[in-house]
């Protein structure tokens, strides 16, 4: 333990490690990704608190960038940890989900182990936030009791006839394991 303690750094020196912001090293560390080797009190806030042991925080990147994909150059529609967080989600449920495995397309600037070298595509990060927040999905029979008119005509809103689709259907990805087969958000999931 005294060994373990002695290869550790306070919370403000993570970000260096790591790769990130310090808002990012805060929410790691508020999430239970890293932990220090020290328990810390709870509510304790502080850019010196904690001991958090490097080979902890070396295992945890080289988990992060598991799965990611080389790259030399940025590429269309990826994005970094900010930008793939902001008004999103936040930075330790993205980091949560590359960890899982759920994140497949992520890329890795030059094979560089660092968060900030981490290139996050953005149709993939919506899909998840989509899921995650539970989109209120409706069956077409129940859009078409709800307008007053029959599915026909729903159908057709939702076709790309006539200048539509005048009512966005839900990515096939989020409904896969729901009954039926088509199915219509509340909220226009484009926006996401």
């Amino acid at each position: 333990m005294i060994a373990k303690i002695q290869n550790s750094i306070p919370q403000n020196r993570i970000q260096g490690v790591l790769g990130c912001s310090k808002t990012h090293a805060e929410q790691l560390v508020h999430s239970g990704l890293i932990s220090s080797v020290v328990p810390m009190t709870e509510g304790e806030v502080g850019l010196t608190c904690g001991d958090f042991n490097l080979d902890d925080l070396s295992v945890f990147l080289d988990g992060v960038c598991v799965g990611t994909q080389i790259s030399a150059d940025e590429s269309d529609g990826f994005v970094d940890l900010t930008h793939a967080a902001r008004g999103r989600s936040s930075t330790a449920e993205i980091i949560g989900w590359q960890v899982a495995g759920k994140l497949k397309e992520t890329g890795l600037l030059n094979g560089i182990k660092r968060l900030d070298h981490l290139r996050f595509s953005l149709s993939e990060i919506r899909l998840l936030v989509a899921v995650s927040r539970g989109i209120d999905l409706h069956r077409l029979t129940v859009v078409a009791r709800i307008l007053g008119t029959n599915l026909g005509a729903v159908k057709r809103l939702v076709s790309e006839q006539r200048g539509g689709p005048w009512l966005v259907a839900a990515h096939a990805k989020i409904t896969r394991d729901l009954p039926g087969k088509a199915y219509v958000s509340s909220a226009d999931d484009r926006a996401l």
